[in-house]
C-alpha cells in the first residue's frame, strides 16, 4: 500500500515524500529488488546521483528481466550524468538486450495465448457435442429423479406428522408429570408449614390478633392441599393414557418422585441443623437479647442456609439493621415471643414491625406479602 502510495508520489514530483514512503514500505523487512529500483528512481530524481547509482545497482540482483530493463533504462539515464558517463556504453548495450529478451518473452506469451485459445474453442465444440448426446438422458433421469422425490417427500411428510404428534404426545406427558411433582412439592411444603404455624399458635396463646392470622392461614393451607390433591387426581387418570404409549413415561415419574424427595430432604435438614446447631437450638430458650457479635452470627447462618437470604432481599428493598434482623429471626422459623426476648421488644412489639416490614415491602415489590402471613413469605423468599 505504502509502495504503491511512493509511486504517486513520485508521479506528481514530490520525490521526498515518495522516498519516504519507500522507506515506511520496507520496514523492518529484507528490501525486495523492486523496492531498490524504486528507491534508486528517487535518489535520482532528487539529484543524489551516488545514492541512485548504489541501489540501482542493488536492484540487478534479481532474475525478473522486466525489473532488470527498468533499472537498466534509469542507469542509462544515470550515465549521461559526468561520473558516470563511462558507463553508458554499458548501460545501452544490456539495456538492448532485455528489451530484446522482454520482447521475445512478450512474442512468446502471444503464441501461448493464442495456443490456449484455440484449445480452449476446440474443447468448447467437444463438450457442446457431448452435452448433446447426453440431452435425452438427463431427461429421462431428470423425470425419474421428480418421481422419486415426490414419492421420498410423501414418506418424509408421513414420517414428520407421525412423528409430531408423537412428540406432542411426548410433551403433554411431560408437562402433566412435572405438574403433578410441583404439585406434590406445594403439598410436602404445605404441610410443613402447617406444622410450623401450629406449634407457633401453641407458643404465642397471649396474642390473640396474631394467632387469628395464623388460623386462617392454616385453613387456607388445608384448603389449598385439598384442592392440589385433587387436581393430582385428575393428572394420574389423563397420565394412564399414555403409561404404554413413551417407554419413559415410568423413569420421568421416577426422576420426579427423587426431584421431591430431594426438596422434602431439604426441609429435614434444615429442621434437623436447627435441632443440633448449638447456636440455632439455643435460640429458643434464651431469655437474654442478642448482642452484635451475635447477631452478626444470625446473618452469616441465615445467608449459608438460606442463598444469601440478605443479600437478596436488602438488593429488593432498603431495610435498617434491625428489621433486616427480624426477617432473619422469622427466617429461622422463630415465634413472636423469642424474636420478642431476643430483640429486647414486647411482642405486640415484633407484631407492629412485622406489619410495618410488611407494607414496606408490599409498597417497594407490589408482591403477595400484603395478601398472605408474612411469616410465610419469608420462609419461601
Amino acid at each position: 500500500m505504502k509502495s504503491e502510495l511512493a509511486g504517486i508520489y513520485s508521479v506528481i514530483g514530490d520525490y521526498d515524500k515518495a522516498l519516504s514512503l519507500e522507506w515506511e514500505a520496507i520496514g523492518n523487512n529484507h528490501p525486495t529488488a523492486q523496492s531498490y529500483y524504486g528507491i534508486g528512481v528517487n535518489y535520482m530524481n532528487l539529484h543524489q546521483y551516488d545514492s541512485a547509482y548504489y541501489y540501482l545497482n542493488q536492484a540487478l540482483n534479481t532474475s525478473n528481466v522486466y525489473t532488470r530493463m527498468g533499472v537498466y533504462r534509469s542507469l542509462l539515464q544515470l550515465g549521461r550524468q559526468p561520473q558516470y558517463h563511462k558507463y553508458i556504453i554499458t548501460y545501452s548495450d544490456s539495456l538492448r538486450f532485455y528489451e530484446d529478451s522482454v520482447r521475445a518473452l512478450d512474442k512468446s506469451r502471444e503464441i501461448i495465448f493464442y495456443k490456449e485459445k484455440f484449445e480452449k474453442e476446440q474443447l468448447v465444440t467437444q463438450n457442446q457435442r457431448l452435452e448433446l448426446e447426453k440431452a435425452y438422458t438427463t431427461r429421462l433421469l431428470l423425470l425419474a429423479t421428480i418421481v422419486a422425490l415426490v414419492l421420498l417427500m410423501l414418506l418424509v411428510a408421513f414420517y414428520l406428522h407421525r412423528k409430531i404428534a408423537l412428540r406432542r404426545k411426548e410433551e403433554e406427558l411431560n408437562s402433566l408429570t412435572f405438574q403433578l411433582h410441583e404439585n406434590e412439592l406445594l403439598i410436602d411444603r404445605n404441610n410443613n408449614y402447617i406444622a410450623e404455624l401450629k406449634e407457633q399458635v401453641e407458643q404465642q396463646k397471649e396474642l390473640v390478633e396474631q394467632q387469628a392470622e395464623q388460623k386462617e392461614e392454616l385453613a387456607s393451607l388445608h384448603d389449598a392441599n385439598e384442592q392440589l390433591r385433587k387436581e393430582n387426581i385428575r393428572l394420574n387418570e389423563n397420565m394412564k393414557k399414555y403409561t404404554g404409549t413413551f417407554p419413559e413415561a415410568d423413569e420421568i415419574k421416577n426422576v420426579t418422585e427423587q426431584l421431591r424427595r430431594s426438596k422434602q430432604r431439604e426441609e429435614d435438614w434444615f429442621a434437623f441443623i436447627q435441632k443440633e446447631y448449638p447456636f440455632l437450638s439455643n435460640l429458643h430458650q434464651r431469655k437474654t437479647g442478642l448482642d452484635y457479635a451475635e447477631e452478626q452470627t444470625v446473618y452469616f447462618l441465615v445467608d449459608t442456609l438460606f442463598d444469601k437470604f440478605t443479600k437478596r432481599l436488602t438488593n429488593k428493598v432498603s431495610l435498617p439493621p434491625r428489621e433486616l434482623l427480624l426477617c432473619c429471626l422469622i427466617k429461622l422459623r422463630l415465634s413472636v415471643g423469642e424474636i420478642a426476648v431476643l430483640m429486647n421488644l414486647s411482642p405486640a412489639s415484633v407484631s407492629t414491625a412485622k406489619q410495618r416490614i410488611k407494607n414496606k415491602i408490599h409498597e417497594i415489590l407490589k408482591d403477595e406479602p400484603l395478601k398472605r402471613s408474612f411469616d410465610l413469605w419469608i420462609w419461601e423468599y
